[in-house]
């Protein structure tokens, strides 16, 4: 097993990576399926299972012609009227994510074709996450319509006569081979100076962080698993143009400018001035893994220092180097990291989660199936371990929040308050971090007049804010563990 699918086992992964396409004209299934069956054929991961074996957790891959892995399913409420399509996508993702998977059995990754109306289809992909990661579904997905495209010509009658899918070479490196891979590297002389790097950054514990966690119980609901909400912050044009110009201004990257003003968001909400903040990065063995899939991402820590009141280009100045400390160590693997500290009472090591979106390779964009455009979707979120996830995507910010610990119209003013304290800090980054103004945090500022820039979801439910001491932060620092190797002894 690699150590992201040891994070995930045995019953981590009931959140799995999901991503789904709208396919505009007469698509064929069957020719999907044949493109599913080539890909099952390619990459070993898609025929693998997981089972314990002699007291350990090992992967168990499958003959390629297995049919069991090869799942691809025609249902859907379709055909339905053009403004029902969008919510008739929404449910068909969502009852398709739910649907649980058992890592000893196949399939592991499930396909779904809908029509939606005439000349109307989706297709979902759902995965277990200890197969597929967020970004290797997309990339899979992708390897998938140029498999549809290349069998068959493009506007042919559904079910009609299609050709196989070419056959091509499966990629040299195998996700059985990178695990074995990551074994090996745990024990080289580079990995152990990067344990002990880590160890020195991150081997004392931080305070438990303070947000507004639900006091009430949630509402009981009819559908069994996790329960997660999604809070769209919207970011104007200007304002992303503005944190590219500080970026720039200041020779950092503007991931390092959009994770400072969040570190800030959670220093005025709490007042504490160590955070930890996990974010996913993919892990590669480097040269000859070109067409490599499966669970490859796996967090880094950015630890980050707000003692001092600092001004906002201070810190985003601390934030790049807490960037680059984390780049410098990113390849040691998060579980073995949890563990080891957890035995020398290093406590939680992430707060929250605040990530890239997909990456260039598997940034969403246009997709074509032999000439039948596709769009993505909703959201690809790589699915975090912590109760707070905030993604950063093209023109908006996305927080997805474990609905059990926090409260939909909470998140949704932490949201608008991020979009107040941006907008500020990009105009002034002189200012102080204690005089960035925010939207309903502790300090009672006031939003400005156009920073109502979140969109909440439809939750009807109400918290209110409270200090997170004594019993109330042994529970939310449990809830934002960031995964069950972190209390391993």
């Amino acid at each position: 097993m690699s150590f992201q699918q040891e994070r995930l086992w045995p019953d981590g992964g009931t959140r799995p990576a999901r991503v789904a396409v709208r396919v505009r004209g007469p698509f064929a299934a069957d020719l999907l399926r044949g493109a599913v069956a080539e890909l099952v054929r390619r990459h070993e991961v898609l025929r693998t299972t997981c089972r314990e074996i002699d007291g350990w957790p090992r992967q168990e891959p499958h003959p390629p012609g297995t049919p069991a892995a090869v799942a691809v399913t025609e249902t859907g409420p379709g055909p339905l009227a053009p403004d029902e399509r969008d919510a008739g996508l929404d449910d068909l993702v969502r009852a398709a994510a739910r649907e649980p998977f058992d890592l000893g059995r196949l399939p592991l990754v499930r396909w779904t074709v809908a029509r939606l109306g005439p000349d109307d289809h989706a297709v979902v992909l759902v995965a277990h996450r200890a197969i597929l990661d967020a970004r290797s579904a997309v990339l899979l997905l992708r390897e998938a319509a140029s498999l549809y495209g290349a069998a068959g010509p493009a506007g042919g009658p559904s079910g009609g006569p299609r050709s196989a899918a070419p056959q091509a070479a499966a990629p040299r490196v195998q996700y059985g081979d990178y695990a074995a891979w990551q074994r090996d590297a745990l024990s080289s002389p580079a990995m152990r100076a990067q344990l002990a790097r880590l160890r020195r950054t991150l081997a004392d514990p931080p305070p438990p962080l303070e947000l507004p966690v639900r006091t009430a119980p949630a509402a009981p609901s009819a559908q069994p698993g996790p329960r997660h909400g999604l809070v769209v912050e919207d970011l104007p044009a200007g304002l992303m143009d503005a944190l590219h110009d500080l970026a720039r201004a200041e020779g950092t990257e503007p991931f390092a400018i959009a994770f400072a003003a969040f570190a800030a968001l959670l220093h005025r909400y709490g007042g504490a001035t160590d955070l930890r903040v996990a974010t996913p990065v993919t892990k590669l063995p480097g040269d000859g893994a070109d067409g490599l899939l499966g669970a490859l991402a796996d967090p880094v820590v950015l630890r980050c220092d707000l003692g001092g009141d600092p001004s906002f280009r201070e810190l985003a100045g601390r934030a790049a180097a807490a960037v680059r400390e984390a780049r410098a160590v990113r390849d040691y693997p998060y579980c073995e990291l949890a563990r080891l500290l957890a035995r020398r009472g290093g406590g939680t090591l992430a707060h929250a989660t605040f990530a890239l979106d997909g990456g260039d390779p598997a940034r969403p964009g246009p997709i074509d199936f032999g000439g039948l455009p596709a769009t993505f979707a909703g959201h690809v979120v790589e699915p975090a371990d912590t109760a707070l996830n905030v993604v950063t995507a093209p023109g908006a910010l996305l927080w997805e929040y474990d609905a059990t610990a926090f409260d939909a119209d909470d998140v949704a003013r932490m949201a608008e308050s991020h979009a107040t304290l941006l907008r500020a800090a990009l105009d002034a980054p002189a200012t102080r971090v204690s005089g960035l103004p925010v939207l309903g945090g502790p300090s009672g500022s006031a939003c400005c007049p156009d920073g109502r820039a979140a969109r909440e979801a439809r939750v009807p439910a109400r918290a209110r804010r409270r200090s997170c001491t004594s019993r109330s932060a042994s529970r939310l620092a449990a809830r934002l563990r960031p995964s069950r190797c972190a209390t391993a002894t």
